[in-house]
C-alpha cells in the first residue's frame, strides 16, 4: 500500500529540526485530538453520525495514529529531538485561538488566518484541492466495520 510517503535527502541537522518537528506536531495535534474527543461526545458512533466531513478526516487520521505502535509514536513524542519545542508551538496556537475568541476579536482572528495563507504561499490551492479531493471521498460510517484493533500502520 502506498501511503503517500516520499524520500527526500536532508542534512542531520534539518531532520532533527524541521523533520522529527513538524512529525511531533502532526501526530500531537492528532493525538489532542483523539483525547479530546470523549471529552466532548461520549461515543464514536454517535460522533461520526453527525460529524462534519473535516472532522470524519481528522477522526480517521487519528485513528490511523492511535492503531498504530505505542512505541514508535513514544519515540517520536519523547525521544527525538525537536519534539517538545513542536508541542509547546502547538499549545501556544490552541492558547492565541482561545485568546482572539474570548477577547472577540474577530480582527485578530481574521489576520491570524491571513497570516497562516501567507505561510502556506503557492502551495494554498495545491493544498486546499488536495483537502477537497480527501473531503469528496465519503467516509462510509454506517457500513459494517471490525472492531478488531489493527497494528498495520506503524509507518509514522
Amino acid at each position: 500500500m502506498d501511503a503517500g510517503a516520499r524520500v527526500v535527502p536532508l542534512t542531520a541537522r534539518e531532520h532533527d529540526e524541521e523533520l522529527v518537528a513538524v512529525q511531533a506536531l502532526t501526530h500531537s495535534a492528532l493525538l489532542a485530538f483523539a483525547r479530546s474527543l470523549p471529552g466532548i461526545v461520549a461515543d464514536a458512533d454517535r460522533c461520526l453520525e453527525f460529524a462534519p466531513p473535516p472532522t470524519r478526516l481528522l477522526m480517521a487520521l487519528a485513528a490511523r495514529v492511535t492503531s498504530g505502535s505505542p512505541e514508535t509514536y513514544w519515540d517520536i513524542q519523547g525521544a527525538a529531538p525537536g519534539q517538545r519545542p513542536a508541542r509547546s508551538t502547538l499549545a501556544q496556537a490552541l492558547t492565541q485561538i482561545d485568546d482572539e475568541l474570548v477577547q472577540d476579536s474577530p480582527a485578530a482572528f481574521a489576520q491570524s488566518l491571513a497570516e497562516n495563507r501567507e505561510w502556506f504561499n503557492t502551495n494554498l490551492v495545491l493544498l486546499t484541492d488536495l483537502a477537497q479531493t480527501a473531503l469528496s471521498h465519503s467516509i462510509d460510517t454506517t457500513a459494517p466495520h471490525s472492531k478488531e484493533t489493527h497494528d498495520v500502520y506503524d509507518d509514522h
